[in-house]
């Protein structure tokens, strides 16, 4: 995090095991604010939205960026936390307010204004991802066997064969 945090969770909470004897304080901030979202104009009808922190001078905000699954590989190289200043490159950016982390009304504002489903497990997620990525490929090739097509048949119009 950049700057000064506030935990989303409380101090009961941070304490609290996975079950397993491990606390869960970090790996519950890291995905609490991953989630799934219906868009009409989404290739595969969904996006990954995730809350994204940046830096404007030396204010910090966070936004929600809303991610086609094919572009998620992408944003994981490429995001660092707190440097950039928009999020275009990797998505759609559905709000963005200043400070580190958005406060629960905000949260809640997203949910309900684009349909965000936050409490989605990280491994339904990533299936979901995983299963788009294999639609694509098979989009892709299904493109690439179209464009063969065309020129053979354009070659074949020019020799008139």
């Amino acid at each position: 995090m950049c700057g000064t945090y506030r935990p989303l969770i409380s101090k009961q909470q941070i304490k609290g095991e996975d079950g397993q004897g491990k606390g869960w304080f970090s790996m519950e901030l890291q995905h609490m604010h991953d989630g799934l979202a219906r868009f009409e104009n989404a290739r595969f009808g969904f996006r990954v939205v995730r809350l994204c922190r940046g830096r404007a001078g030396d204010r910090p905000f966070y936004a929600f960026v809303a991610i086609e699954p094919q572009n998620l590989d992408y944003f994981g190289r490429h995001y660092q936390e707190c440097v950039l200043s928009d999020f275009s490159v990797f998505g759609q950016e559905l709000l963005r307010g200043w400070g580190e982390t958005p406060p629960a009304e905000v949260t809640d504002h997203v949910r309900q204004k684009f349909g965000v489903e936050f409490d989605v497990d990280q491994e339904h997620i990533m299936a979901l991802v995983w299963l788009a990525s294999q639609e694509w490929e098979k989009d892709l090739q299904s493109a690439a066997d179209g464009f063969i097509h065309d020129v053979e048949n354009r070659r074949a119009l020019k020799t008139g064969t």
